[in-house]
């Protein structure tokens, strides 16, 4: 497994893959208790259906890449967590409150994950599943989380498509299908309110 640091040695890729094996069995149960905690501590989610899945979609790919050794900067927004996060903007929900939710799952699966029991010298499990592990989650979080947030603002921008673009949003606004004007240009990092100036181009001869 690589990330911000040096890639693992043999041994301590070997206790990584053996504690990430052990958990995916529990994933289910994970992800249920994942879903409480953030129902405690994020009151604007509690009554999400699609919450759970969401976490065991995450939990689900945090695992796999983890047991795989693939680094934190190339984890993919699994198409659940896409969905929710489409959800909360549909329904009027705040990014902060998804937001907050990312980061009590987090650290849930991370005390989780610290403390994983397996068959290995301590200091070794400590040094694998500890500091190492800690650099492809950050970058995880890092990736996943922005393009969480991209999701909800394009969402709440014009409901595009799953796994939108800014070209998907960049036709939505020329159909005018995006209401949120605003909204649009946070998530295309451009401001829409500037005068434009637009040429149409055609031809009179019919296309082979």
């Amino acid at each position: 497994m690589t990330g911000s640091g040096s890639a693992l040695s043999p041994a301590r890729a070997k206790v990584v893959r053996t504690a990430a094996a052990s958990l995916e069995r529990t994933a289910a149960g994970l992800a249920e208790e994942v879903a409480a905690e953030i129902r405690v501590q994020v009151p604007e989610l509690a009554h999400d259906r699609r919450l759970t899945g969401s976490c065991r979609s995450n939990i689900a790919l945090k695992l796999s890449m983890l047991r795989a050794g693939a680094p934190g900067t190339r984890a993919e927004a699994p198409a659940e967590a896409r969905r929710y996060a489409r959800d909360v903007a549909g329904r009027g929900g705040d990014l902060p409150a998804l937001l907050h939710a990312y980061r009590v799952g987090h650290g849930f699966f991370w005390r989780t994950w610290t403390d994983a029991r397996i068959e290995a010298p301590p200091r070794l499990a400590e040094l694998a599943l500890g500091e190492r592990s800690a650099a492809f989650l950050i970058d995880w979080f890092d990736a996943v989380c922005g393009q969480i947030e991209a999701e909800h603002r394009i969402a709440r921008a014009g409901g595009a498509p799953a796994r939108a673009t800014p070209r998907d949003l960049v036709c939505s606004v020329l159909a005018g299908k995006a209401t949120d004007v605003d909204a649009a240009s946070r998530a295309l990092g451009y401001d829409l309110r500037r005068r434009h100036v637009a040429a149409h181009v055609h031809s009179r001869f019919d296309r082979p």
